[in-house]
């Protein structure tokens, strides 16, 4: 009786442990969502350095585009320096960007009073800065409008 007992609480032991595997879903959308930022940042790029090729002969328009594209540069360095862990501290660096570029913050504030954990708020910051710094290439830099018309 004593044997069948002792067989009887290791095979509980046993099964009772099971093994969970891991899943992999938070990784691979941690994941997608770091290749769609960098993915951004080279459209971004791209597009300014495009503009940049068309308006090469043009001195005076050539030193615009420069200057103001420091100032976008020296936003995004400022962000790689930032400290995430103070959630209310990177969103005043987000408000005060939007308003150096002169953009207005409606679009921004939908995600402010969710609790998210400081790497995924970083990814976060970092979306809304690039939104703010490709809102701020198309009306400043790029001067897009809505309604351009072209002479043929």
């Amino acid at each position: 009786m004593k044997k069948y007992f002792i067989i009887l609480l290791v095979s509980v032991i046993i099964f009772s442990c099971e093994t969970k595997e891991e899943d992999d879903s938070y990784k691979y959308l941690y994941d997608k969502l770091e290749e769609s930022i960098i993915r951004e940042e080279n459209t971004l790029n791209s597009i300014y350095y495009k503009y940049y090729y068309d308006i090469k002969n043009d001195s005076l328009e050539r030193k615009r585009y420069d200057s103001l594209y420091k100032i976008s540069v020296s936003i995004d360095e400022k962000l790689k320096k930032l400290d995430f862990s103070n959630h209310k501290k990177a969103l005043k660096f987000r408000d005060s960007v939007a308003k150096v570029f002169g953009i207005p913050l409606k679009f921004l504030k939908d995600d402010d009073n969710k609790n998210l954990n400081d790497s995924v708020f970083k990814k976060m910051m970092r979306i809304n800065i690039l939104r703010l710094r490709e809102t701020y290439h198309g009306i400043r830099i790029h001067r897009f409008t809505a309604m351009k018309v072209e002479d043929k």
